[in-house]
């Protein structure tokens, strides 16, 4: 850890009422919380000063920040330093060895909420879910303004709706049809999305309470206004084999697709990470599921994900807990090194530190930065890029057999400089770079099916295509390689980030100078993204292209 003891302590950052459940967990191992929250409720005795409030049963006490706002997230797992700021604008620091986020809950936006409704439905026809629910808890004194009948449109746009959001609206739903003199409802749906038990319980309560189910086809329902300010529905219903039914209500409820809390990406800013697709906290990524940050020690949980429920919060802390808890026994989190820096050859540029997706880099320490082990995904790109060739990356071989006709060069036979010069001997042939993730796991599959290249082939095992260098590639082909094929993940399955983006690039900048030099690039020059099921693909464009 870079010479710095562990932090034994955990920092959430979300809601008051989350913290409690969340310390409940952790101190099953004795890790101490610090909870960060904007919100003063729920947040103990004295809240808004940093004083010790009971946790839950049999967890540490947890030392509340009421009131504050995350600014800055500095360090590195075992050692960040959160710099907060509270509502009088007066900052402080915190120290912590792992956060975790919460973010809010999925805005309970549909797709009309904020643009045109469908024809023949107003703006004054709509009823948000905010709105149902305050409805649902709303007393007897407000009664006189109950709608007399709703209709819950389930997935007004495209995809199907969302399971958090839907059962929101049916607990709602069931509040109302359950109440004496409630309104009538009415639910529009193709996939009642439900989940466990529980949604089968409130699905079989509706029903009994009186609201009626009508199954939505290919046709959407159609609305014209009514009498009273009220809009009459045109539903084809499934379940009749297409038979219209005709409904005239009150008000109509659409449940869509959520939408990204408003402060997701000031989140995402201040922790230096991207968001995923639809603009939720953690990027869409396989080796990242369920709650990983690209920032070693910085997990996701809860609705800021997208679509969760804040029950699930209990079961998504075990979870992070099993990968905390050998550290926090041992107090020492750092595997074996990835990479190491040469203090005689570093210059101190920084290109490694500014560059390096998972802030796995120290400069605290002195001019030449220190790698954090436990944070460095071993990607290989400060090495890559370093303009001193002051990094040396750990060897990654192929862990297995290689497909018939192949041989290889392992990393180990000359640590990194095979990643920046191939060892003295010619090569011929294609030469395939192979991140050992993706293409070396598809290359080992292949020879367990006895699949081969149609021609010679040398394989190098990388540990990400951002490892690669413009030197090395055009080294390959000054020892006689035909043919090179750089083998990376898919652009979001990429583990370390920029990956493939970076692979890509230097493969088009060494195509730029085959072409100067008047060398048609685009016969000897490919980039392939491959998951590690796809050894029959990979052998395919292999001997396609030999």
């Amino acid at each position: 850890m870079s010479g710095d003891a562990f932090v034994k302590r955990a920092l959430f950052w979300g809601a008051a009422s989350s913290a409690v459940r969340v310390a409940g967990v952790l101190g099953k191992l004795d890790i101490p919380l610090t909870a960060v929250t904007a919100d003063r409720a729920g947040a103990g005795d004295g809240a808004g000063a940093a004083a010790d409030g009971a946790g839950a049963a049999g967890a540490p006490a947890v030392t509340w920040v009421a009131g504050a706002r995350v600014r800055r997230v500095d360090g590195h797992v075992g050692r960040f330093q959160v710099h907060v700021e509270d509502e009088a604008g007066a900052g402080r620091e915190l120290e912590a060895g792992w956060i975790l986020v919460e973010g809010a809950a999925p805005a309970a936006r549909s797709p009309h909420a904020d643009g045109d409704p469908p024809a023949g439905l107003s703006a004054a026809h709509l009823l948000q879910l905010q709105g149902l629910e305050e409805l649902a808890g709303a007393g007897a004194a407000a009664a006189a303004q109950m709608p007399a009948s709703i209709a819950l449109w389930l997935d007004p746009g495209e995809g199907w709706p969302d399971r958090t959001l839907a059962a929101r609206a049916f607990r709602a739903a069931l509040a109302l049809a359950e109440r004496e003199g409630g309104p009538a409802l009415y639910v529009l749906h193709r996939h009642v999305p439900l989940p466990r038990l529980e949604g089968q319980e409130i699905y079989d309560r509706l029903r009994n309470a009186g609201v009626r189910f009508f199954r939505l086809g290919p046709v959407p329902p159609s609305f014209r206004p009514a009498a009273g300010d009220r809009v009459e529905l045109e539903v084809p219903d499934a379940a009749t084999l297409g038979l219209a039914a005709r409904l005239t209500v009150d008000r109509v409820v659409p449940i869509g697709q959520p939408v990204p809390p408003a402060e997701a990406a000031a989140i995402a800013r201040r922790l230096g990470e991207p968001l995923d697709a639809e603009g939720f906290l953690q990027k869409d990524n396989p080796h990242l599921y369920p709650w990983r940050a690209f920032r070693a020690g910085v997990y996701y949980v809860g609705g800021g994900r997208g679509e969760l429920d804040e029950d699930e919060l209990e079961e998504e802390i075990p979870g992070i807990l099993a990968e905390v808890a050998a550290p926090a026994r041992s107090g020492a989190p750092e595997p074996p090194g990835g990479v190491s820096v040469d203090k005689g050859r570093c210059v101190s540029c920084l290109t490694c530190y500014r560059l390096c997706p998972h802030h796995a880099l120290d400069i605290g320490q002195g001019p030449v930065p220190v790698p954090v082990h436990a944070a460095c995904f071993r990607c290989g790109l400060c090495a890559a890029l370093c303009p001193g060739r002051a990094i040396e990356l750990a060897p990654i071989p192929l862990g297995g057999a290689l497909p018939p006709g192949a041989n290889a060069l392992f990393a180990r036979e000359g640590g990194s400089s095979v990643l920046r010069e191939l060892p003295a001997k010619e090569v011929s042939g294609t030469v395939v770079f192979a991140c050992y993730r993706s293409g070396g796991a598809a290359l080992e599959a292949a020879a367990g099916a006895g699949l081969g290249p149609a021609g010679a082939c040398t394989v190098v095992s990388v540990p990400c295509a951002c490892a690669l260098s413009e030197e090395v590639l055009l080294d390959a082909l000054l020892k006689g390689a035909e043919k090179i094929m750089v083998v990376g993940c898919h652009q979001d399955n990429c583990l370390s980030q920029k990956g493939t983006a970076a692979g890509k690039s230097r493969l088009a900048r060494v195509a730029e100078y085959l072409a100067a030099a008047g060398r048609d690039a685009s016969s000897c020059l490919r980039f392939a993204s491959i998951a590690s099921n796809e050894a029959h693909r990979l052998m395919r464009l292999l001997q396609s292209w030999a």
